[in-house]
């Protein structure tokens, strides 16, 4: 994490480790609520997990995504299908 004060003008970069079999960390949003989203993020693209997360989901990708495309493991030529829909549950576009 980089997480930056604009009151303070003070900044705190967090470093972590996780093990790469179960990528698990506890989240920050009760501290910090900017992170709801950044966490969303590292889950979509990464697969990390944050426990006590208040949404966990993807922000990025659509649900129905297979994997998360910024591992090293990822496959390049993976294709997968698509479905856009609207609020309704309408299909909006295929790919």
């Amino acid at each position: 994490y980089n997480i930056a004060s604009y009151t303070s003008s003070e900044r705190l970069m967090l470093t972590v480790r996780i093990p790469k079999e179960n990528p698990v960390l506890p989240s920050v949003t009760g501290v910090w609520k900017g992170a709801n989203w950044h966490e969303r993020e590292a889950y979509d693209m990464f697969g990390i997990k944050f426990r006590g997360h208040p949404k966990l989901s993807r922000i990025l990708l659509p649900d129905s995504w297979e994997g998360h495309p910024l591992l090293k493991s990822y496959p390049l030529n993976k294709e997968q299908e698509v479905k856009l829909e609207d609020e309704t549950g309408e299909l909006i576009c295929q790919i």
